[in-house]
């Protein structure tokens, strides 16, 4: 199994229920609820990110470390840890608007991909060793949403990714997810998702995400061009394209398969969908993990059937049907999921 490193943002989720009042605070941001999933999952993660040092900041630290989520040494070098105002609907469905700053620590960079996750710091603040990996560095890499637009952060990622082919056997997965209040110019932002997607190995985006990027444009349209436009296996662009439907479930496209695999939206009474995508995506990659789908180079995912790209489906669907059952950006285990 691979070690995997998702480089992104960390945040606080300020929920404000549909009559004004602040429910709560949580942690959150994308990439934090991704990591923060695929560890409760079981999988080796570390989280490349960028808050500070404040009480909100520790709240972040102390849900890593709950989860035993691994943090890569200076995340925490911001001058205040971001915030996000989650206003949910009467549906909880949740619109977002932000403060934030973001950057990634100093050392983050291809040679930090290539060092042993040793480095990373665990829940004990300790020094953190996994012997005997099939991975003597990290094999996956994931990113996603504003980390990848908003600067000085950005340009690093894209730095980092013109440099991937350098580090072997390295699988990249992509979640566009996308905040239109931090988004000010449409065209740029569509141009920097397109880079990122040519780069990736696989890529999720919501109905809602394609219909922000390409107004008015079939979802299979637009997963046939992030997929290089033509149906071969090592073609440019993902190999793989996730497309979620909220209550009408998600698709699977490949390059090698006629038709897209599909799963249903779990049978459960939602309380609100922070974090539904990002939990999503977390088992989703914890699944192809499970399959050795990531970490073993670009074509390690076409050689997964369609029964076993199936299940990674299910699985993943049933990760975001135990999250949006509870409130806020919820990480379930393996124990609920199949509970």
């Amino acid at each position: 199994m691979a070690k995997i490193l998702c480089a992104g943002e960390a945040l606080i989720d300020v929920v404000v229920g549909p009559d004004g009042v602040v429910q709560g605070e949580h942690p959150g941001g994308s990439v934090f609820n991704v990591a923060r999933g695929l560890a409760r999952l079981g999988v080796d993660t570390t989280l490349a990110s960028w808050w500070g040092q404040d009480a909100r900041g520790q709240l972040l630290r102390s849900a890593a470390d709950e989860a035993g989520l691994k943090i890569f040494p200076d995340s925490d070098s911001a001058a205040t840890t971001p915030v996000a105002r989650a206003t949910l609907d009467a549906n909880g469905v949740a619109t977002y608007e932000f403060e934030l700053t973001w950057d990634l620590p100093d050392g983050f960079g291809a040679d930090s991909l290539k060092a042993s996750a040793a480095t990373a710091s665990s829940p004990d603040n300790g020094p953190f060793r996994n012997e005997g990996s099939a991975c003597p560095h990290y094999g996956h890499l994931h990113l996603g949403s504003y980390s990848t637009l908003v600067e000085p952060g950005a340009g690093k990622i894209a730095t980092l990714l013109k440099s991937k082919k350098e580090i072997e056997g390295l699988t990249v997965s992509y979640d566009p997810n996308l905040r239109p209040a931090l988004v000010s110019d449409l065209e740029a932002a569509r141009a920097r998702v397109e880079e990122i997607v040519k780069e990736s190995d696989l890529v999720k985006a919501s109905e809602e995400d394609l219909e922000f990027l390409y107004p008015g444009v079939d979802r299979r349209k637009v997963a046939e061009q992030w997929l290089g436009g033509r149906w071969e296996r090592r073609g440019p662009g993902a190999q793989i394209v996730v497309v979620t439907r909220g209550g009408e479930g998600a698709e699977l496209f490949t390059p090698w398969l006629p038709a897209p695999l599909t799963a249903p939206a779990g049978a459960v009474e939602v309380v609100d969908t922070v974090g539904a995508g990002d939990s999503f995506m977390a088992g989703l990659l914890a699944a192809l993990d499970e399959n050795r789908g990531l970490g073993f180079g670009r074509t390690a995912l076409s050689t997964l059937d369609p029964e076993e790209l199936q299940e990674c489906l299910d699985f993943a669907a049933a990760t975001s049907a135990a999250t949006v059952a509870r409130a806020g950006a919820y990480s379930p285990t393996r124990e609920e999921i199949s509970a």
